[in-house]
């Protein structure tokens, strides 16, 4: 059918609504099966993003057409966890959304201004039983599902051929030459530059074309809320879940030490 002669139609194909419904239906049913509370926290809100990387879309005050709100800023939420912490340190426990979320100037092939997300929390897992539940989870959705879990240092070693623990900014630069990526020698002096652009250009592609991918402990300075690994504080207790080259899950064992967060 010619969607350009039926503008009035939704763009996404009929069998696709239906097996996201399905995969919402089968999501729901798995966290009520692990003893999640489902919440739905506000969309539209004063608090706005931490993280600098990530642009909110503002709304301002006026717009709401209430008069003692015309001189506030409001933001549409990046993701539901400001939110849900808040919830957590009033006492709740095991929780999930799934929720509309919104991110300014995020448009492309894997990224549009508006989009679902999935967020957890289970109060007192560590990094082993964070990764187990992110396994069963994916088990549940996917047929047939899986999943691998390689650490960071490892996919690093088996893609780039450099230990990104202890490999010096030359070393990453002459990698990142070999394998063809289009910057110069003196790109950049900052060490994490250099590993976030091999982990995406060479690694990242390469990680769960068969199975899925869970990638676990990450550089301590890539990792800034999150708990050091008690055998190797080089390293934090964070993994990501990547399929088909896709980076779709990130997670990792919560810093709670205020201390340490604002050094950091």
């Amino acid at each position: 059918m010619n969607i350009q002669a039926h503008p009035w139609q939704p763009t996404a194909d009929l069998a696709n609504i239906k097996l996201r419904s399905r995969v919402l239906w089968n999501l729901r049913d798995f966290f009520h099966s692990q003893g999640f509370a489902e919440v739905q926290t506000p969309v539209l809100s004063r608090d706005t993003v931490v993280d600098r990387h990530i642009d909110p879309i503002s709304l301002p005050g006026n717009a709401v057409s209430v008069a003692e709100l015309s001189d506030d800023t409001f933001y549409l939420q990046t993701s539901p966890e400001f939110c849900m912490k808040r919830m957590l340190a009033a006492g709740f426990d095991n929780i999930y959304q799934i929720a509309q979320v919104f991110r300014s100037g995020e448009r492309g092939s894997y990224h549009n201004p508006e989009f679902t997300m999935v967020e957890w929390y289970r109060v007192g897992d560590d990094l082993s039983a964070a990764v187990d539940l992110l396994s069963q989870l994916l088990q549940t959705v996917i047929p047939d599902c899986q999943p691998t879990r390689q650490s960071y240092r490892d996919a690093f070693l088996q893609y780039v051929g450099r230990c990104p623990l202890d490999c010096s900014v030359a070393e990453l630069s002459t990698a990142a030459l070999a394998h063809n990526l289009a910057v110069g020698a003196n790109w950049s002096s900052d060490r994490d530059d250099w590993l976030n652009l091999l982990f995406s250009e060479v690694v990242q592609p390469r990680l769960g074309q068969v199975h899925p991918a869970i990638i676990f402990d990450y550089p301590a300075s890539q990792s800034a809320l999150a708990q050091l690994s008690s055998e190797d504080d080089r390293v934090a207790q964070r993994f990501e879940l990547f399929i088909a080259g896709i980076e779709l899950a990130n997670g990792y064992n919560e810093l709670l030490d205020a201390t340490e967060l604002s050094s950091r």
